[in-house]
């Protein structure tokens, strides 16, 4: 509840926003990434594979990156 709250309050946030999700997370389903970047006008969704809860443990290349990107961009 505190998470979907925090989120909505972001929401006002009218800047680019990346978002980047685990597939394979159990915790914090796929759904709802998809849902958090939904709520902004500029957001990117970015789903790395082969990787849970803790993407900057599973696939830290991937994550900096796509991190990289976004700031050149």
């Amino acid at each position: 509840m505190v998470l979907l709250r925090w989120a909505e309050e972001m929401r006002s946030h009218r800047g680019p926003v990346l978002v980047v999700w685990a597939t394979e997370d159990r915790l914090m389903p796929r759904g709802h990434g998809r849902r958090l970047a939904g709520l902004f006008t500029d957001a990117k969704l970015v789903e790395i594979e082969d990787s849970c809860t803790l993407i900057p443990e599973d696939q830290p290349e991937r994550l900096a990156r796509e991190l990289r990107e976004f700031v050149k961009a």
